[in-house]
């Protein structure tokens, strides 16, 4: 079984505990990319976990890497736009909560992905522990 083509978007606090968590499962999960605004902590991340292919803009992540999962690590005022790009181009999804920044936001990702068949995960309390759960159940 070929291993799953990992973006992650998002370089801030928790994203380095979820890079690692990711790391551990480097038998089924190449971290292909990795994304952030801010070009210098990308970079950062990229080096310490050995990622070639380093981005600040998510559209040219897209444009340039074949994903099969993306891993959503921003604030919340951003995540909307990731998702709806990601569902665009048919990526399955995990996005950092909090989902949304209100109840109508957060439905209208939901439908968004529903509506280009795009499977859509949220992070919760225990989602690293579950990380290689997920990344089977999408793949499989």
């Amino acid at each position: 079984m070929s291993k799953i083509k990992l973006g992650i978007i998002g370089c801030g606090f928790w994203s380095h505990y979820q890079t690692a968590a990711w790391a551990e499962l480097s038998d089924r999960v190449d971290i292909s990319a990795i994304c952030d605004k801010d070009l210098s902590k990308a970079k950062k991340q990229a080096d310490r976990f050995g990622v070639k292919a380093v981005y600040q803009d998510a559209q040219e992540l897209l444009n340039d890497q074949d994903l099969d999962l993306a891993d959503i690590i921003t604030d919340v005022d951003s995540h909307a736009h990731l998702v709806k790009m990601l569902a665009d181009h048919r990526i399955p999804v995990i996005c950092q909560k909090p989902m949304a920044p209100n109840y109508l936001a957060a439905h209208e990702m939901v439908e968004y992905c529903r509506s280009r068949n795009t499977p859509f995960y949220i992070h919760e309390k225990f989602s690293l522990a579950k990380t290689g759960k997920v990344a089977q159940d999408i793949t499989c």
